[in-house]
C-alpha cells in the first residue's frame, strides 16, 4: 500500500472519530478536535467535504431530537421554564411578535422628514 492511501486511510479513521466524537461531546468542537488529535481548521476543512457535513448534520439532528424530548418531558411535570421556553419557540401563539424598526411609509410625518432630509441635502 502506498503513502498516499495510508493517508488517505488515516483520514478517514480521523473523520470517522471526529463524527462518533460529535456524539460523546454533544457537538463541542474544541472537545472533538482534542479527542481526535487535529486542529479546528482541519475539522472546518473537513466540513465542506459532503458526506462529513452530512454525517455530521445526522448526529447534530440526533442531538437536537434528544434535547427536544427532555424539553418536552419537563414541559409536561410542570416546570415553567421548560413551558415558557416551549411555547415561545413552537407555538404560533406565543411567540414574540418581532419589532418593525421600518419607518411606516404610510405615516405622512415618517413621508415629510424624508422629504425634508431630501430637499435641504439637494
Amino acid at each position: 500500500m502506498d503513502d498516499t492511501q495510508n493517508g488517505t486511510n488515516k483520514g478517514e479513521i480521523k473523520k470517522n472519530h471526529a463524527i462518533e466524537a460529535w456524539k460523546n461531546f454533544n457537538g463541542n468542537i474544541t472537545e472533538i478536535c482534542k479527542e481526535v488529535g487535529i486542529n479546528r481548521k482541519t475539522f472546518y476543512e473537513w466540513l465542506k467535504e459532503e458526506k462529513f457535513t452530512l454525517a455530521i448534520e445526522n448526529e447534530e439532528q440526533s442531538l437536537n431530537d434528544a434535547i427536544k424530548s427532555k424539553l418536552v418531558e419537563q414541559a409536561l411535570e410542570g416546570k415553567l421554564p421548560a413551558i415558557k421556553f416551549y411555547l415561545e419557540h413552537k407555538h404560533p401563539e406565543f411567540k414574540p411578535n418581532p419589532i418593525n424598526f421600518l419607518p411606516n411609509t404610510h405615516d405622512d410625518m415618517s413621508i415629510e422628514f424624508i422629504s425634508e432630509d431630501v430637499e435641504s441635502n439637494s
